[in-house]
């Protein structure tokens, strides 16, 4: 977490992205990703999307917000400069940046640092600088004969609960 508080802090131009067909996981996590940053670094941060979300997320982007995402979909260009330009990106919500369509060869491209914080199996480790991915939901139970997916998936080769419970009340607030 060191790290990302460093590369957080050191940033002036940040990028979150998520996943094409936004959903409501992706948009939560984007802009909640966003608010945070606004109130907690001094970088320029935008949300760069490959396609528009369904409606009934409107309510997530109001305010300051709209002003800050970028739909790649309907006006590319804003979409490229800003992933362009950024030092920093945030991938939020995908394992691999082929799930993001239009964005997957300009994310590939960009030489900003990268960070993906996720839940799906089997991300793409060779892409990104710093990963955080889906906590480990098996206590003692049977594992697979796959390394990668007992890692994932199991207490005893990743994190306990009690390190994960202990970190979340060192670190969230009300």
């Amino acid at each position: 977490t060191e790290q990302l508080n460093t590369m957080l802090l050191n940033s002036a131009r940040t990028v979150i992205v998520t996943h094409m067909r936004p959903d409501g996981d992706a948009m939560g996590s984007s802009t909640a990703m966003y608010h945070y940053l606004k109130q907690h670094t001094t970088a320029d941060v935008r949300i760069v999307l490959n396609d528009r979300f369904q409606h009934t997320l409107d309510f997530l982007t109001e305010g300051p917000l709209v002003h800050d995402m970028h739909i790649f979909i309907e006006d590319s260009k804003p979409a490229t400069d800003s992933i362009a330009d950024a030092d920093l990106l945030i991938c939020l919500d995908f394992n691999a940046f082929h799930r993001t369509d239009n964005l997957c060869p300009l994310l590939e491209s960009s030489t900003a640092a990268k960070v993906l914080i996720d839940h799906h199996l089997y991300p793409d480790t060779s892409s990104f600088d710093l990963i955080f991915s889906n906590p480990p939901y098996f206590d003692n139970a049977l594992q697979a004969p796959e390394e990668r997916r007992n890692a994932a998936r199991h207490t005893s080769t990743g994190l306990s609960y009690r390190e994960i419970l202990d970190f979340a009340a060192d670190h969230l607030t009300s």
